[in-house]
Parts: C-alpha cells; sequence; structure tokens
C-alpha cells in the first residue's frame, strides 16, 4: 500500500460544495496504478460500487488485502466508466 501512494496524488472532489469522491491529480508514469487505467483528471465515485467518501475510502484501504475482485467507478470527461480489476 504505501507503494501505490508514492504512485499517486488524490485530492477530495466537491460537486456544489459536496463530497463528491476523489479526483486524481498525478500518476507517476509508468507505475502499476497507471497501468490499471486510472488517468489523471478521472473522478473516483465508488469501489464495488459503493459511493466514495472519506469513510468508506478508508475502509476500503484498510480491507484492501481481502478483496479478490475491484471495480472502480470513474467520471471521465463527463462519462461514467467502470474499471475492472483482478488482484493478485
Amino acid at each position: 500500500m504505501d507503494k501505490i501512494w508514492k504512485d499517486i496524488g488524490l485530492a477530495q472532489y466537491k460537486e456544489n460544495g459536496k463530497a463528491d469522491g476523489f479526483k486524481v491529480n498525478f500518476i507517476k508514469g509508468g507505475s502499476d496504478i497507471e497501468k490499471l487505467g486510472l488517468k489523471r483528471g478521472d473522478i473516483l465515485k465508488a469501489v464495488n460500487a459503493e459511493p466514495l467518501n472519506l469513510s468508506s475510502a478508508m475502509s476500503f484501504f484498510n480491507d484492501i488485502n481481502n478483496l479478490e475482485n475491484l471495480t472502480l467507478t470513474v467520471l471521465r470527461n463527463g462519462k461514467s466508466e467502470d474499471l475492472e480489476y483482478e488482484i493478485q
């Protein structure tokens, strides 16, 4: 997990003054995160269909070692897109 945080920069995203996911501000070129398909400017909206906020994000990251599959819902260029991964 520590390596992941060196490869990506996230900031809380707000819409109409309300927290509404996390914006990807930085992705290290050639990193595993980049290979997963996330892009700078993506807005992470949900993980495994659970809306992403500070509480759910912390819960997700604390439980990541117990997950086998992961679906990230991102908002990219105004369109919702699901990115699916198998965790090895």
